[in-house]
């Protein structure tokens, strides 16, 4: 879900989790509100609009042609907040191996072809070792 925030998202969802947590209960539309929030007036509406979808806002009461007047933060934001602050601080999981591997090898080419000599070799030795007791196993058999 944060994911699909935008930056400017995440931090107008910041400062509705701290309106709750400092006990504002109803936030109205205005010049104080949208600098509070950061944001512009026209960018006000489909903001708290989708706060209300990831469920920080509720009580969108009114409605006129310019868009929402006012709305309640919920507890649910300060939730989605310490949910972000733990995503940011786990930080990004480590590459897979294969990966590195691969990007390794596309770089550099003559460690891609080393290690494929020395796999085909470690091959190559091992059939010839399992041929070699093969024979012997066919002669001593032979001899019987």
């Amino acid at each position: 879900m944060m994911a699909r925030l935008s930056d400017k998202e995440l931090e107008c969802l910041k400062v509705i989790a701290r309106w709750f947590s400092e006990g504002k209960r109803a936030q109205a539309r205005g010049v104080k509100t949208y600098e509070a929030l950061g944001i512009t007036a026209e960018e006000f509406t489909p903001i708290i609009r989708t706060m209300e979808l990831i469920g920080a806002v509720e009580k969108l009461d009114q409605y006129d042609r310019e868009g929402v007047i006012s709305f309640r933060p919920t507890a649910y934001s300060l939730q989605l907040v310490r949910e972000l602050e733990q995503q940011r601080a786990a930080g990004t999981p480590p590459p897979d191996i294969v990966e590195q591997i691969e990007k390794r090898a596309r770089r550099k080419p003559v460690l891609a072809w080393t290690i494929i000599a020395a796999l085909v070799l470690t091959m190559a030795i091992s059939i010839l070792d399992n041929l070699t007791s093969l024979m012997e196993r066919v002669a001593a058999w032979m001899a019987k």
